[in-house]
């Protein structure tokens, strides 16, 4: 048999040449990314104070923050030291306070038209026409040693507030929380590890308040739930395990006291909170037995604490009553002709606040609550004086 014919060798396969390779330059970082600042002036040479807190903070390419009064928006890009800003886009609010909304429209078109920017140690400054904003960096409160008052709760998808909810407040010190329901007062041990926040038992008086005690078992329902803590400059968030929000707070007190005696400030707040309230139960439970009651330019009187609570409800502090506390900074001993309002118990007795108020029986009414501290180291109601026309 003939040999099979010969086989031809495929084609050798063309193979591309390999392209060299080429560096692709990296984005140029963002300085701006992750700061927060808190503006300090604007106008020509940043020279006009703000009127009314105003923010900026830099996260992925975008900016926002408050104007001082409405909540902002948008991107913004940097090329070298130029940046530019915008659209910014806004909430849409209109605040009352004097220069606030002045500031705002400044402040806006400030950003729309920014040229320039400059980081310079513990400051940000950027240009536009016209003039300068300068920033400083922000600042957090401290989740410790101030009360904190509600301004929102959690409520299906949403966060409500309600009338009353300012009356909420919460304060922690030295693994104590303290503060006021609505209703009653309440406690509860606390651990701090980091942002993490572990709350022990909730513990608190068993006082009814119409209209306030559904809203109270709400907070503390969601208080028991809280599992970790944000503060932003002067907002505190409660959140839960999965780092959702269940309560807001912002500072309800700003005075030197807060730092010298906190457990005297929440006494303060809480006996405040409870006459707000009408929560007679509550503030029975505050007075020493006996208390003291009388009006100015009279004699006292020495009353048990339900004695007093009914003279509060049937002729002191009628429904329509709107109270206004002075704060504690307040000349009392001007009212009283010279008489300085601590000792007026007497030397056995340890006056650690008189607290004035307004707007009692009829609105004319003026009323002064002596708080003293006991043997024990306890707070309480020790008196009340009135004066029916005021005590000027």
């Amino acid at each position: 048999a003939p040999p099979p014919p010969p086989t031809e060798a495929p084609p050798p396969t063309a193979v591309p040449p390999t392209a060299a390779p080429t560096d692709t330059p990296a984005a140029a970082p963002d300085p701006l990314a992750g700061t927060r600042w808190d503006l300090i002036g604007y106008g020509p040479a940043g020279g006009q104070a703000p009127a009314s807190p105003a923010t900026a903070d830099f996260a992925d390419g975008q900016i926002r923050g408050t104007t001082g009064c409405n909540q902002y928006f948008g991107g913004y890009r940097l090329d070298g030291e130029t940046i530019a800003i915008g659209p910014v886009g806004q909430t849409e609010m209109a605040c009352m306070e004097e220069g606030v909304m002045a500031q705002e429209a400044a402040f806006t078109a400030a950003l729309g038209a920014a040229t320039r920017y400059a980081l310079a140690g513990d400051s940000l400054t950027i240009d536009y026409d016209g003039g300068q904003l300068i920033f400083a960096p922000a600042k957090d409160l401290a989740l410790e040693g101030r009360v904190w008052q509600s301004n929102g709760i959690v409520e299906g998808d949403g966060i409500g507030f309600q009338a009353g909810d300012e009356r909420i407040t919460a304060q922690f010190v030295d693994g104590q929380l303290t503060g006021f329901g609505g209703c009653n007062q309440y406690s509860a041990g606390y651990e701090l590890d980091g942002q993490a926040l572990t709350m022990g038992p909730i513990i608190s008086t068993k006082m009814f308040c119409e209209g306030a005690s559904d809203r109270e078992a709400q907070y503390l329902g969601l208080l028991e739930r809280v599992a970790g803590y944000e503060v932003d400059r002067e907002s505190l968030r409660l959140v839960n395990a999965d780092g959702e929000m269940l309560l807001g707070f912002v500072p309800a007190v700003e005075s030197g006291e807060m730092e010298t005696d906190p457990e005297l400030a929440v006494f303060v707040t809480g006996l405040q909170d409870a006459i707000a309230a009408r929560a007679f139960e509550t503030l029975e439970a505050l007075m020493v037995d006996p208390v003291g009651f009388g009006a100015w330019r009279s004699e006292w009187q020495t009353l048990t604490p339900a004695e007093v609570i009914e003279g509060l409800r049937q002729v002191h502090l009628p429904g329509g009553a709107v109270i206004q506390f002075s704060p504690p900074e307040t000349d009392l001993m001007a009212m009283l002709d010279g008489i300085d309002p601590t000792q007026m118990l007497g030397p056995d007795w340890d006056v650690a606040r008189v607290v004035h108020s307004s707007g009692w029986r009829e609105g004319g009414e003026e009323m002064m609550i002596f708080v003293v501290r006991q043997a024990d180291g306890s707070l309480a109601i020790g008196a009340w004086l009135y004066a029916p026309d005021g005590f000027q």
